[in-house]
């Protein structure tokens, strides 16, 4: 093998020269490198054929050797073509048998040259006149080839388009057009061409008179009738093809079935035609804005809301009604809105009427994006009024600030009920405890004033209890059966020290024709006549006070009472006689003034008289005195035989609260006045008093010793009375043997629910401070006797 190369190479050629003649070859390599071609040689078929077969994929034209030591020429051809390899090649002889040449031009030889004394000369012309040959040859078949493709992909669409392509004449027969004819419109092919494509002649004449205005169409719109009659929404693109001279010879074209688009423009318009209604009709305003708020479109709604008619804000930014406090908010939004891609958000502002006011929106702002540049093309929104809403959020919120200032209020008057109350039922017992012993007359009269003063202090904290258990609506009616005389004469009695002390009679009359025995809340009429009698006492110096009850509206099973208390004391001008029943209201208000209190004692009254449907009045003339009266409905109980009756049994009452049983009582108090005072009058009782200065000691206590009863503060250090009460009930259910002991609450805390704060806690009864002592013994027995200690 031989290769030889010269130092250029413009041609894309390789010639490889299989001659086995080592001279000859060589000089046809020189020859041809002479004249720019690339070479490579051989002497042998074999290393010819195994080199091709490396190298088949280059521009390769073989010279040939028709006659080779090992083989023949057509041999290596044949051999290569056995392997799919077809080279161009040129066979050269030392023959010059016209024969062997034919055969090697069947065989598809490019070329025939003799070995004589001209072909060396001859060769480089050769070459050149094959590979021009070859390279046309290639050219023609690579644009037959393209040609073929194009008609294939031509035929392909022509033949599957869905679409109709068609070519009219310039009057507008059919001279071709694509088999979707059929399926479009029902026609077959073959009749429909040289025939109109139109079957009206004047929709045929517009549409060409369109065409010859303009060049072109697209996306003309026409009806097109089917084989059965029915129309077609179609859509024509078409143009004009022109001849070398530029008149137009023929027209082509598509046509586009349109019927689904058709469709989806009247969902469309169906849905314009809604949003237009709704917006129109909606009570909310509807509007678009551009992605800077400038108002595009507002619903008719505006006018009602804002006052604006529409167009009158349609160009105008939002940002010029929004209140100027809510303006950076809204901005802040926005600037979300561009920058975070929301598709939506809801915002609350206030807006500015055309009549200068403003009112609270609410916007659900809906965010349309461009789909080609991804920015925001339009806001739409919905707005709504809702100061309404508004303003009752606010109170809402000055409700719930109010609900936390009236708790606030009440743990303070819990608190403080139970700080005043303990000290003084101290100051009361201990009187009460003190009056029991020898004591001269100074003396008596000392403790007398305490006593009074003690009475004074405990009437203020109640009246301030008792409003705000009437404020708070924590007071319930509690009806039971009672004696009408009996009731009266009770709470006249209670005002007898009151009376001596200021020398003032008291007298009370019930007309004949009252029921006395009735039904209702016997404590509230007890609270009102005792807040009334108070008053009149309190504000008279001299002179007498009358309560008087009569009957009125009297039925079989119904009356109504009209309670009246009457005195002579300062009474009232007219003028301030309005503001009577006002809460914290007192007439002398001023630094020196006489008569001490609240000023809760006649809203109370009134309060409590129309709790139980009734109503007060009150009547005065200045320095003569007042009459305070009211009327409330009850219910007539069963008449007793006669009055002493009910005397027998108050007087049983009282006198079982009494026994000889000597009981033993455990104290738990931290107040050491108060455990003092209650241990020494529970031993006036003739009882076994232990006491407690905390839970804990109690609870030790009660562990270690067997008692009657427990009396439990409900407020001491370390453990209180409420999680003594729960270990004491909790070793009970341990200890199946151990008896159930009562618990009597005795504390400070006298709130509307106190009491039943203490019962749910396991305790039996409860009692606020300061103690009624009758009430404590009356409380004890019972328990006792329940538990069956007797």
């Amino acid at each position: 093998m031989q290769s030889i190369s010269g130092s250029e190479t413009p041609h894309k050629y390789t010639i490889v020269v299989v001659e086995d003649d080592v001279a000859l070859n060589t000089l046809i390599q020189k020859t041809l490198q002479k004249n720019g071609y690339q070479t490579k040689g051989f002497f042998t078929g074999n290393e010819a054929i195994e080199w091709i077969k490396e190298n088949s994929g280059s521009d390769l034209l073989l010279l040939l050797d028709y006659q080779l030591y090992e083989m023949s020429g057509e041999q290596v051809i044949k051999i290569l073509r056995k392997d799919n390899i077809d080279i161009p090649f040129v066979i050269i002889t030392g023959h010059g048998d016209e024969k062997t040449a034919v055969e090697m031009m069947k065989l598809g030889a490019h070329d025939y040259m003799v070995k004589d004394s001209n072909f060396i000369d001859l060769l480089p012309t050769i070459i050149k006149q094959v590979i021009n040959h070859i390279d046309i040859e290639s050219k023609l078949y690579e644009s037959q080839l393209a040609l073929k493709k194009s008609e294939e992909k031509y035929r392909s669409i022509f033949e599957n388009i869905q679409d109709v392509y068609f070519e009219i004449s310039l009057k507008g027969e059919v001279l071709e057009i694509s088999p979707s004819v059929e399926n479009m419109l029902n026609i077959k092919k073959e009749d429909i061409l040289n025939n109109p494509l139109f079957n009206d002649k004047q929709e045929e004449s517009v549409f060409l008179e369109l065409l010859k205005s303009k060049g072109v169409i697209s996306d003309y719109e026409v009806f097109l009738r089917k084989e059965s009659g029915q129309k077609l929404p179609a859509s024509f693109t078409c143009k004009y093809i022109y001849d070398q001279h530029g008149n137009p010879k023929k027209i082509i074209g598509t046509i586009r079935n349109i019927t689904e688009r058709k469709q989806a423009e009247e969902v469309i318009r169906h849905s314009e035609e809604r949003y237009r209604i709704l917006a129109e009709n909606s009570s909310d305003m509807i509007s678009k804005h551009n992605w800077d708020r400038t108002y595009l479109y507002i619903s008719p709604a505006c006018n009602k809301l804002l006052g604006y008619e529409p167009e009158e804000l349609t160009g105008r930014s939002a940002y010029q009604l929004i209140h100027p406090d809510d303006v950076e908010t809204i901005r802040k939004n926005h600037i979300l809105l561009l920058e975070n891609r929301t598709s939506s958000f809801i915002e609350s502002y206030r807006i500015k009427k055309k009549d200068g006011s403003y009112i609270w929106f609410e916007t659900n702002n809906q965010v349309i994006y461009n789909q080609n540049t991804n920015l925001v093309q339009e806001i739409v929104c919905v707005s709504r009024d809702i100061t309404e809403r508004k303003d009752k959020e606010e109170l809402m919120k000055a409700k719930e600030v109010a609900e936390r200032a009236n708790k606030a209020k009440s743990e303070f008057l819990a608190n403080m009920s139970h700080e005043i109350r303990n000290p003084l039922n101290a100051i009361i017992g201990m009187t009460s405890t003190l009056g029991k012993t020898t004591l001269n007359d100074e003396q008596k009269q000392y403790l007398k004033s305490i006593s009074v003063s003690s009475s004074n202090l405990l009437n203020i904290l109640n009246d301030i209890l008792d409003f705000s258990k009437i404020e708070a609506n924590k007071i319930d009616l509690v009806f039971a059966s009672f004696n009408l005389p009996a009731l009266i004469h009770q709470i006249v009695e209670t005002f007898a020290p009151q009376l001596q002390a200021k020398d003032l009679n008291i007298s009370y009359h019930i007309s004949e024709d009252t029921p006395q025995d009735l039904y209702g809340d016997e404590k509230k009429i007890t609270q009102i006549l005792t807040n009334l009698i108070s008053n009149a006492i309190k504000f008279t110096s001299k002179g007498e006070i009358n309560v008087l009850v009569n009957s009125k509206n009297k039925k079989s099973d119904t009356v109504s009472l009209e309670f009246i208390v009457k005195d002579s004391g300062i009474g009232v001008r007219k003028e301030d006689i309005p503001r009577m029943f006002e809460s914290f209201r007192q007439l002398d208000i001023s630094t020196k003034k006489e008569y001490q209190g609240t000023g809760l004692g006649l809203s109370i009254v009134k309060s409590l008289v129309e709790m139980m449907n009734g109503k007060v009045s009150f009547e005065s003339e200045f320095n003569k005195g007042s009459t305070v009266s009211f009327e409330i409905p009850l219910i007539i109980a069963k008449t007793y035989d006669n009055k002493d009756t009910i005397k027998e049994e108050i007087h049983f009452k009282q006198e079982d609260t009494v026994s000889d049983k000597k009981i033993k009582v455990l104290i738990a108090e931290d107040d050491a006045i108060n455990q003092l005072y209650l241990a020494g009058f529970l031993k006036s009782q003739g009882w076994f008093v232990d006491t407690a200065s905390n839970g804990l000691i109690a609870l030790e206590k009660f562990s270690n010793n067997e008692y009657d009863i427990i009396l439990m503060d409900g407020q001491m250090p370390k453990m209180d009375g409420f999680e003594t009460t729960k270990r004491i009930r909790e070793t009970e259910q341990k200890n199946n043997n151990k008896e159930h002991i009562p618990i009597i609450a005795i504390t400070g805390y006298a709130i509307p629910g106190d009491r039943e704060r203490f019962i749910s806690a396991g305790m039996d009864d409860y009692i606020s401070k300061p103690i009624n002592e009758n009430k404590l013994l009356e409380i004890i027995h019972d328990l006792v006797n329940n538990n069956k200690i007797f």
